[in-house]
């Protein structure tokens, strides 16, 4: 690449057009190049007779135009002018070149950019490309193998360009205007609900169809108010309509006051542009998206289900918005709590300072430091989640910038995560502390640990609820963590949401912290604790120093959160909630990929494509992907990294001669990565848990462990708690507590107990865990359970549901074929057992039956049960 001697000096070839998406981008970047270096000069370029072409000169810049046009993506005349035209293109490209001299070529998509780039590009002049959708457009695509650097604002990226490019900057938005808007907001008085739709400049027909087709809907909620902006090209069709006369109805072809508009809505309906998401993201305001379906690619569509799989939008097709717009904002607008999380979530993704770093990243191509101050803040917060810009770098060992934090506050601290989560601050010396609504022992340990915990739901508990100027965003001293379990109406919550703090999902900020390391993922519906626990354990023992936030305590290490010193990483991926899309890790791997989850996805394909197939696009191209041999589909295929198949007897890294020696699964291990590991020895029950073994075996040798250590480091295992794990065990009564709370994971658990106690009676206590589980699997779980010679059946643990009718343990117990089964509530099971005496006790669910695992041990072991 070429020198710059002179840095304020710059001369700067700036594409960008189409749309504004492309158009107001590459201007907001040569305003800010401007501002930082006030000499610099600039030529845009652009494609004859487009947008591009009217409104860059009126910004002060001057553009010339390529006689390049789109190729149709059907049948078309005009397709047989396109290489005529591109090669023009390309000539004109090259002499422009020549005469402008350009030190640096910047696009923002649109055709024009293909050629220009790729002229400077043939040139050796250094090039960069900002792309703004989720889908990458065509001209970006093919310029992008040519390019040096290439800004873009959706995770995900890297399935259309060559690796070693890419660099998350997000999109730039207009700061200034924004900015005001954030200022208005807080003093807003008005109680009335305001609904803001914005079509664009052209209008949306669907979208103004949609409120002309539904004026007794509109009339009959006088309290909620409509801003309605149709656009230029329909104000005259729609200004007139009943609708349009409604007292709490304002139509405008315009928005001449954009910051005032946006600061009065609750709820704004719009497309699904990257300008327009950008913005929302920035503001952090709940929005329908209908995506324009006349646009390339769908790309819109594809934009919005971006902001979607993170519940930071609704998505309504184009085709349904005449029918079912104005309710859905109803119906929106009735659950105020879920409406303030969307627009929370949708805060979670900005990216401010978009712009600075884009600049950044360009005068880094031509050797300019300038000294301009760079506008990452500009709303107050940083951006976490990029990899470029203040407070993040390139080297993994650097820690996440939390060290502005003074204080981390959990609602639901208790449960395992955010326990892992909350000892991780602790470590950090940050004071923690938070809610649960039961003192357990791992409550007790936190607060042995020095981290407070109350049990009563105080608002007064809270920390900063009062100072109003602290909002509890990402670089305020407090940060506020919350898990799904909890109501949406908890106090707490509640109180929160209403000072106007940031509230943060576990998820989310487990993504923060393993964002900038090496992050190695364990994904499946079952079996990620056990496999997460073992690769910790593996990992360490063979000579790489993880970090690791576990799902369940581990025996090894005495608690669910491990410090290292390397720069790797060891998490659980829960697909509950898509919260594993938060990661983007090196190392993955898909364990299993049963139906869970209904009550999120509505379906198995659903969870299988918009699950674990994001999960799996997430993981690094220079890393790898294991997947258990025998899944398949459409899912896997789409990665954009290597994948490895792994199993027992199958797949390239596999179990092979699997036999019981000593008490415990004996085995060997055979991968291209190693020579063969002969007899190694699993002291947990299962072949499910020597096939996640080889899974833990995998990742340990692919992050460096010496392979020569594994034998030794696997003998030594020790378990977790509450995963097969033996509570009593006396000459005639074995008690074992296990977490299984899916019939995959019951019939594991109960498979395993019959394989290493033959001949015994097998009793089981199994409370369902949810109500839509439980509906949704019923007879899976009947099946499951029919395993055992035994039945005891508890009520349903809801966690954070409503009963549904017709729902409960009497209807598993209606299903199944097992003669020896009854229905007991828990302050009756201690004296069920006693009287009737079970030989091998399977203690199982994810509810609160732990609390009852010591109290029947210690009664049926007991010389004289006190009852």
């Amino acid at each position: 690449m070429k020198e710059v001697k002179q840095a304020r000096n710059l001369r700067v070839i700036v594409s960008g057009g189409g749309t504004g998406g492309h158009i107001f981008p590459a201007i907001a970047i040569a305003d800010e190049l401007k501002r930082r270096l006030p000499n610099t000069e600039f030529l845009f370029v652009g494609a004859e007779g487009k947008m591009e072409m009217e409104k860059v000169p009126k910004t002060g810049y001057r553009i010339v135009g390529l006689p390049i046009r789109g190729l149709q993506r059907r049948l078309s005349w005009a397709n047989l002018s396109f290489p005529f035209r591109l090669i023009s293109s390309l000539w004109q490209s090259r002499k422009l070149i020549k005469e402008f001299k350009p030190d640096l070529v910047i696009g923002t998509g649109g055709y024009a950019g293909g050629p220009i780039l790729y002229a400077a590009a043939k040139a050796e002049i250094p090039t960069l490309i900002q792309e703004p959708n989720a889908f990458a457009g065509l001209a970006n695509k093919w310029v992008g193998r040519y390019v040096d650097v290439i800004c873009v604002a959706f995770d995900g990226m890297r399935k259309y360009f060559p690796k070693g490019k890419l660099v998350i900057t997000g999109n730039p938005v207009r700061e200034e205007l924004l900015n005001r808007v954030v200022g208005l907001q807080s003093s807003k008085a008005d109680k009335d609900r305001n609904i803001l739709l914005m079509g664009g400049s052209g209008g949306a027909k669907s979208l103004n169809e949609a409120l002309a087709a539904n004026t007794e809907l509109i009339a009959a909620q006088p309290n909620i108010h409509w801003t309605w902006q149709c656009g230029k090209h329909y104000y005259e069709q729609f200004s007139g309509c009943a609708t349009a006369q409604l007292p709490n109805v304002t139509i405008t072809a315009f928005l001449d006051q954009m910051d005032e508009a946006y600061a009065k809505a609750d709820l704004v309906i719009g497309r699904a542009g990257s300008t327009t998401i950008a913005e929302i993201e920035y503001l952090g305001k709940p929005i329908i998206l209908v995506p324009s379906p006349w646009v390339t690619e769908d790309h819109q569509t594809k934009n919005a289900k971006a902001l979607v799989k993170n519940d930071a939008g609704v998505l309504l097709p184009d085709a349904e918005a005449k029918e079912k717009l104005v309710q859905t904002v109803y119906e929106l607008l009735a659950n105020e709590d879920w409406l303030k999380q969307i627009g929370q979530n949708a805060k979670a993704q900005a990216k401010p300072g978009a712009v600075g770093r884009i600049v950044e990243e360009a005068l880094k191509l031509v050797g300019v430091q300038d000294d301009y101050e760079s506008t990452t803040n500009a709303v107050g917060h940083e951006d976490l989640l990029t990899t470029s810009g203040k407070g993040i770098t390139s080297d993994h060992s650097t820690i996440p910038p939390f060290d502005h934090l003074e204080e981390v506050y959990f609602i639901g601290i208790g449960g395992i995560g955010m326990s892992a989560l909350a000892r991780y601050f602790n470590s950090r010396g940050i004071k923690v502390s938070g809610y649960d609504r039961t003192d357990t022992k791992l409550t007790r340990a936190l607060v042995d640990e020095g981290i407070g915990v109350h049990y009563e739901a105080k608002v007064d508990h809270i920390p900063g609820v009062a100072a109003a100027s602290d909002p509890g965003s990402l670089n305020s001293s407090i940060l506020y963590v919350y898990t799904p379990a909890v109501p949406a109406t908890f106090p707490e919550l509640v109180a929160l949401r209403e000072a106007g703090k940031e509230l943060y999902k576990r998820s989310q900020v487990l993504g923060m912290i393993s964002r900038d390391q090496r992050c190695v993922a364990i994904a499946g519906t079952h079996g990620k604790t056990t496999t997460t626990t073992l690769t910790t354990h593996l990992m360490r023992e063979c000579g790489v120093d993880v970090s690791a936030f576990l799902g369940g305590i581990a025996r090894n290490f005495g608690t669910n959160y491990v410090h290292g010193k390397s720069d790797w990483v060891v998490v659980e991926a829960d697909e509950y909630d898509r919260s594993f899309l938060q990661l983007h890790p090196e190392l993955a791997v898909i364990l299993s990929t049963d139906a869970d989850h209904l009550d999120i996805y509505g379906d198995h394909e659903t969870m299988l494509e918009s699950g674990f197939g994001a999960f799996a696009r997430q993981v690094d191209e220079t890393g790898l992907l294991l997947v258990r041999h025998g899944l398949t589909g459409s899912y896997i295929d789409q990665v954009n990294t290597s994948v490895r198949f792994f199993g027992l007897n199958g797949g390239e890294c596999c179990a092979e001669n699997i036999r019981v020696e000593d008490g415990m699964f004996t085995f060997d291990y055979y991968s291209p990565d190693t020579d063969p590991l002969m007899g190694l020895k699993l002291p947990l029950p299962g072949r499910h848990n020597v096939e996640n073994a080889v899974a833990a075996i995998t990742l340990t040798i692919a992050a460096g462990g010496d392979a020569r250590k594994i034998k030794g480091a696997l003998a030594s295992f020790k378990g977790i708690a509450r995963r097969f794990e033996t509570a009593a065990k006396t000459d005639d009564l074995v008690v074992i507590d296990d977490y299984a709370h899916h019939p995959t994971e019951l019939t594991a658990a109960i498979g395993a107990a019959k394989e290493l106690f033959p001949g015994r009676k097998i009793t089981g206590v199994f409370q369902p865990h949810l109500y839509s589980r439980t509906r949704d699997f019923a007879d899976g779980f009947a099946t499951a359970l029919d395993l055992l010679d035994e039945v005891v059946l508890l009520p349903i643990y809801p966690a954070r549901e409503e009963a549904i009718p017709g729902v409960s343990s009497q209807m598993l117990l209606d299903r199944m074929q097992n003669d020896n089964k009854e229905l007991v509530q828990k302050s009756e099971l201690i004296q069920r057992l006693v009287t009737n005496r079970p030989e091998v006790l399977l203690m199982l669910g994810a509810g609160d039956i732990d609390a009852l695992v010591q109290p029947v041990a210690e009664q049926l072991t007991a010389k004289k049960p006190s009852l």
